[in-house]
């Protein structure tokens, strides 16, 4: 309301992350789900992944933007599975330590 402090999407992220990163459960919940743990929150499977990088036509060569990139594991799965060059971007400072780990 009007005496509430600001809401801090970057504050809520790294303590989501930090949660999901510590969390055997979620890699577990992930890996069942999902096909990967990519720490995915609920909109992608790995089946969606390939789908969406195959309609793309992404080979070699192509470039990809993942904006909100978290630890990268998307982005390296694109990198590994077709070649395809990404430009990941992170506001969290937690999640880009993580990725850079």
């Amino acid at each position: 309301m009007e005496n509430d402090p600001p809401f801090d999407i970057t504050e809520f992220y790294t303590r989501y992350y930090q949660a999901i990163a510590a969390s055997p459960a979620n890699a577990e919940y992930c890996e069942r789900l999902y096909g990967k743990n990519l720490s995915q929150q609920g909109f992608a499977e790995v089946s969606h992944i390939e789908h969406l990088a195959q309609v793309a036509g992404l080979k070699p060569g192509c470039h990809v933007l993942d904006l909100g990139c978290g630890r990268g594991e998307l982005a390296l799965r694109i990198i590994e599975r077709f070649g395809a060059s990404v430009v990941a971007v992170e506001r969290s400072p937690y999640m880009l330590d993580a990725a850079r780990e």
